[in-house]
C-alpha cells in the first residue's frame, strides 16, 4: 500500500502503523513537535539577560545562556559606591554594621564577596546597608517561601577591596566559631554591639548568640558584664543587661522591633 509521508514523499508501507518515508523524517517530525511543547510550557529559544544572544533554555525561568553569563551578571549587578567602607572603622554607624555583618554576613569561599540572607520581614535592614554602602536596592534577590524560614531577601556585593577590609577585622569564611571583638575604638563598642544584638540577638531579651565562647568572653570582659555565658546546644548565650542595652539602644540606627525587652 502506498501513502503519502508528512514530507510530501510517496512510498509504500512495509508494515501497518508505519506513517513516516525514513527514521530521518521521522526525527524531524517529533523533533519539531518537542520544540512546540517545549515552547508552549516556557521552554523554547529566549535571549541571555547579559550578553543578548540567543540560546535553548533547559529551565522555564533560565535567564542566562551560561553559568558564565549568570556570574558576570550577579557580579556586574551588585556594584557599590563605598569600597573601602570599612577600610577604618570611625563612626558609631560603620561599627553598627560591622556588627551586624559579624551576625549575619557571611564572606564567600574565594574570599571575593560578601552575602548576607534574612527574611523579608527584615528587609528594611538591608536597604539601610544598601543606602550606607552606596548600592542599588534593585539588586536585592527574593527566595522562597520555605517551610521554616518563610520567604528570603539575599544581598550580594562583589568587592574584593571591602571583604579584604572585614577580613582584617576578623570577619572570615566559616567565622561562627572562630570570631573574636575587633580592633576597634572604644567610644565605638556599643555601635558594633547593637549591630551584632540586631543580627543574633533574642528579640524581647538582652541576650545575643555566638558558635564562638572566645568571642561572647571578649564581650563579657570589655563592657564588664556580671552574667555567665551559658551553653544551649551548640550555641553560646550572653545576657547583656537591662543598662547595657538601654545605652546601646538610644540611637534611631538598627531594627525597631528589637529595641524593647519584657
Amino acid at each position: 500500500m502506498e501513502i503519502k509521508c508528512v514530507c510530501g514523499k510517496i512510498f509504500t508501507k512495509s508494515f501497518k502503523n508505519r506513517v513516516y518515508c525514513s527514521t530521518e523524517c521521522r526525527k524531524t517530525v517529533n523533533t519539531k513537535k518537542s520544540n512546540e511543547r517545549r515552547k508552549k510550557n516556557g521552554f523554547g529559544q529566549a535571549e541571555c539577560k547579559f550578553c543578548n544572544n540567543t540560546f535553548t533554555k533547559k529551565k522555564r525561568k533560565s535567564r542566562f545562556c551560561s553559568h558564565k553569563c549568570a556570574s558576570k551578571a550577579s557580579i556586574r549587578s551588585s556594584v557599590i559606591v563605598e569600597k573601602r567602607y570599612f577600610e577604618n572603622i570611625d563612626s558609631h554607624e560603620k561599627a553598627y554594621w560591622l556588627g551586624f555583618i559579624f551576625a549575619d554576613g557571611y564572606v564567600t569561599g574565594n574570599g571575593k564577596r560578601l552575602q548576607i540572607c534574612l527574611s523579608t520581614k527584615d528587609e528594611c535592614i538591608i536597604d539601610d546597608l544598601i543606602e550606607a554602602l552606596g548600592g542599588d536596592k534593585k539588586d536585592k534577590k527574593y527566595y522562597g517561601p520555605y517551610k521554616t524560614s518563610g520567604k528570603q531577601v539575599h544581598y550580594s556585593i562583589a568587592c574584593e577591596e571591602m571583604v579584604k577590609d572585614l577580613q582584617k577585622l576578623g570577619c572570615t569564611t566559616k567565622k561562627s566559631k572562630t570570631l573574636r571583638f575587633p580592633a576597634i575604638d572604644k567610644m565605638l563598642y556599643e555601635g558594633f554591639i547593637l549591630g551584632y544584638y540586631d543580627g543574633d540577638g533574642t528579640e524581647g531579651t538582652t541576650l545575643v548568640s555566638s558558635g564562638s565562647f572566645e568571642f561572647l568572653s571578649d564581650i563579657k570582659k570589655i563592657m564588664d558584664i556580671k552574667f555567665n555565658i551559658l551553653k544551649r546546644e551548640k550555641c553560646y548565650y550572653l545576657s547583656l543587661g537591662a543598662n547595657l542595652f538601654r545605652s546601646m539602644t538610644k540611637t534611631n540606627i538598627g531594627l525597631k522591633r528589637k529595641r524593647y525587652i519584657r
